[in-house]
């Protein structure tokens, strides 16, 4: 059988649809594989065709295979009976023991296409999930003359690989964040960051402290089982739901439910629109720790996530330097002012992190005061992301330009999604492994239900190639080809896509 090898660096020669390995057409899958073999002949997608596990008594496989055998049924109106032996055509997921693949980490995966079956190796579920969505993004596109005969070998280039959503200024229905999920799955996305709190609404049932949600979600929150089901249904598509709980900013929800949290103990309202609002959680009252504290393990019982969001950015408050409590506080301090008492409140606060053997997540404006095992998310500039790996914290990268994707999506926009790269170009040697992905942010303010999926789409795979796929493999025309195919797949599960995107060329 003839072999064609190709790798990374000529694979988008390939993808972009060259003829050096005798293809007609781009091999139609996003985010780019590292490394793809391919051989003679095609999987021609027709039914009966059989689908197994091994070991067939693994649920964790089950789960994996009932979801693709449900894509494929949408995309392609194939179904697949299920079978502990499979004959014939089949396509099989199978748990193993590869020490290759181990070099690259659990996400990694290896694909074999043959005229008879499509097979899926890794060492984990997780490397499985994946191998099962590059499987079913080839057989949705793959048409009459079906899939190439190849061997894959993929992984990812970035650990942390998210989307942000923000129920807190528009909320969601539970419907839609599932749906959300689902469609960045399939992209291997593996972080949804679920911004639930903010100035104009709380959205998480406490049971500790129901006036959070009774007057902070004014009438709109996910029960503490709604956000349990959220949490496993993304479990299941191998995605962890990273809460954000902001503080000591962006809380007048908070506060106008519990406003002896503030300073100067006055109710503010929720807000009702678009701003930086200047009430903020009074860094100086021990109470408040007390009630964090409590809150924060709250949160965290009902999302395993490791890292919690706390926000932490956008500070404007107006009635600390009044209060005498924090005047005292503050001739403690090396830097003084609110910035002083802020960071004082934030590293106060990362002991509960501590304590509950998790981590915080912070913005960037705490880049100069970063708790122990803090997490900084870099938004206003690349800058802050080398300084925070600089002093030895790992960064997760989402700037504003061009990665905010609540901002309108000029056709011309997409080429500067596809074209940016988390990791500075000036950062020290040794320091690119603090850099452990990014995130594209679609905040609510400008983005109600019914504009998520174009609002995501396309740019979010655009994103996901970045952080997936090799730098020297990224290349724009092929991307702009593939993503012609891809897009339909997306499609037929009802995606739909910016509209921009229907009126000029790609």
């Amino acid at each position: 059988m003839k072999k064609t090898v190709i790798p990374a660096i000529l694979l988008v020669m390939v993808l972009a649809g060259g003829s050096k390995a005798g293809l007609e057409k781009p091999l139609p899958l996003i985010p780019a594989p590292v490394k793809v073999e391919f051989k003679s002949g095609s999987f021609v997608l027709e039914e009966p065709v059989s689908i197994a596990v091994f070991p067939a008594d693994s649920p964790e496989l089950q789960g994996i295979a009932g979801i693709f055998a449900d894509k494929l049924k949408s995309n392609a109106g194939v179904s697949l009976k299920t079978s502990s032996a499979p004959g014939g055509k089949s396509v099989r997921f199978a748990m193993v023991k590869d020490a290759e693949l181990a070099r690259f980490g659990e996400e990694a995966y290896r694909l074999e296409v043959t005229p008879e079956t499509i097979e899926v190796f890794a060492n984990s579920g997780r490397g499985v999930f994946n191998g099962a969505m590059t499987a079913l993004q080839l057989l949705s596109t793959a048409g009459k003359n079906g899939a190439p005969c190849l061997s894959m070998v993929d992984y990812p280039r970035f650990p942390h690989r998210g989307i942000l959503i923000d129920p807190a200024r528009n909320f969601l229905s539970v419907q839609m964040v599932k749906s959300v999920i689902d469609k960045i799955s399939q992209l291997k996305f593996n972080t949804l960051h679920f911004h639930l709190v903010d100035d104009q609404g709380w959205r998480f049932e406490s049971k500790l402290f129901p006036r959070l949600h009774e007057v902070g979600g004014q009438g709109k929150y996910y029960t503490q089982d709604q956000l349990r089901e959220i949490v496993a249904y993304a479990r299941a598509r191998y995605v962890t739901v990273m809460p954000e709980i902001e503080m000591p900013g962006h809380s007048r929800a908070m506060l106008a439910s519990y406003p002896e949290l503030t300073c100067s103990g006055q109710r503010p309202e929720v807000a009702q629109g678009p701003g930086i609002y200047s009430t903020a959680i009074c860094p100086g009252k021990p109470e408040v720790y007390e009630f964090l504290d409590k809150l924060l393990k709250e949160v965290a019982g009902i999302f395993p996530s490791y890292y919690i969001h706390t926000g932490s950015d956008e500070v404007a408050a107006r009635d600390w330097r009044d209060y005498a409590p924090n005047q005292e506080l503050e001739k403690t301090l090396s830097e003084k002012g609110s910035k002083g008492l802020q960071c004082y409140f934030i590293n106060k606060v990362n002991q509960t992190f501590l304590d509950m053997d998790r981590g915080m997540t912070v913005w960037d404006e705490m880049v100069d005061c970063l708790p122990e095992g803090a997490r900084v998310q870099a938004w206003r500039s690349i800058g802050a992301a080398r300084t925070a790996a600089e002093a030895d914290h790992e960064v997760v990268v989402s700037l504003v330009e061009p990665w905010y994707l609540d901002y309108p999506d000029w056709p011309w926009k997409l080429r500067r999604v596809y074209g940016f790269d988390p990791v500075p170009k000036d950062l020290a040697p040794g320091r690119e492994k603090l850099i452990m992905g990014g995130e594209g942010n679609l905040w609510g303010e400008r983005a109600p239900e019914e504009t998520i999926m174009p609002k995501l789409f396309p740019r979010v795979m655009a994103i996901s190639e970045v952080l997936w796929s090799p730098k020297d493999a990224r290349d724009w025309d092929s991307f702009k080809c593939r993503l012609k195919s891809v897009r339909k797949a997306f499609e037929k599960q009802g995606v739909k896509f910016y509209i921009w995107l229907n009126l000029p060329p790609i």
